[in-house]
């Protein structure tokens, strides 16, 4: 009797298996996966962008009402071109959008200040900063207008916002500024605050300056909501990365509405990634 109930327990159990979705049994979408949403939905960029915890990590160390401080030296140590590709697509999804709707002066939410190429807050930059990054791509003329924006966030930047625009910045200009000042500038933040083996996969190091662009290199703040990113500290320090990609999955507890959709997909983004160096580099 009791084999017979086995059986039929059985039985059942693999019907009702096989009646599930097979999503349930699906694998983690793979980081080309998660990239392509970015680049081909434009308003997850939006969502992403008005959630950004630390765009200016590398720029807010000018205190608005204190004065300069120095700049965190750039970094000439690589990141992968797929960790570049993440950083552009979830700041303005592609080339093309942003030719379409990225060349002008931009005003996210506050405390922003009034943004151009991929998301250079100019209300956190002194005049002589804008002229050492962009003074390369702009002209002079350009760069008087832009300084017009400098130090002003918020309700301060908005009526600025007329004054720049006839101000466009193509693609052209836009990426090489990016990949050749800015960018590392967020590396040197990153090993600044995460000083990681010279060995971490430049995977991996990209998946963390991608956090630090979007986060700030908040490893040290303290309060719940920055958990995961004093555990990634420890786990650098402890030489226990492969718990690094967990960190970012967890940290997605935080971004749960809607309108957060495109940093929880960032950091779901981030985590593939990271995993990708460490199975490239087992």
């Amino acid at each position: 009797m009791n084999n017979r109930r086995d059986l039929l327990i059985g039985s059942l159990a693999i019907g009702a298996l096989s009646v599930l979705p097979s999503a349930a049994f699906a694998a983690p979408d793979s980081f080309e996966d998660l990239l392509r949403q970015a680049e081909t939905d434009p308003a997850l960029v939006y969502d992403a962008r008005a959630a950004n915890e630390g765009r200016s990590s590398v720029y807010i160390e000018y205190n608005l009402t204190q004065g300069p401080r120095l700049r965190t030296p750039p970094s000439n140590r690589p990141i992968s071109s797929d960790a570049i590709r993440l950083l552009i697509g979830f700041e303005v999804s592609s080339a093309s959008h942003y030719e379409a709707a990225l060349q002008g002066a931009v005003l996210p939410a506050p405390p922003s200040g009034l943004t151009i190429g991929m998301g250079y807050d100019l209300g956190y930059v002194t005049e002589t900063w804008l002229r050492e990054d962009w003074g390369t791509w702009l002209s002079p003329t350009q760069l008087a207008v832009l300084a017009k924006a400098c130090k002003k966030t918020g309700a301060k930047a908005k009526p600025v916002k007329p004054l720049l625009k006839d101000i466009r910045i193509p693609w052209a200009q836009a990426e090489p500024q990016f990949r050749t000042v800015v960018l590392p500038r967020y590396v040197g933040e990153t090993l600044k605050h995460l000083p990681v083996d010279d060995n971490l996969p430049s995977d991996c190091l990209g998946a963390l300056v991608s956090l630090v662009y979007n986060r700030g290199a908040s490893f040290g703040a303290s309060g719940p909501r920055y958990a995961e990113m004093r555990a990634i500290k420890r786990h650098v320090q402890t030489g226990q990365i492969d718990r690094i990609p967990a960190e970012f999955e967890a940290m997605t507890r935080l971004w749960t509405t809607p309108k957060t959709r495109g940093v929880k997909l960032r950091r779901m983004a981030e985590a593939a990634l990271f995993r990708k160096g460490l199975a490239a580099h087992g």
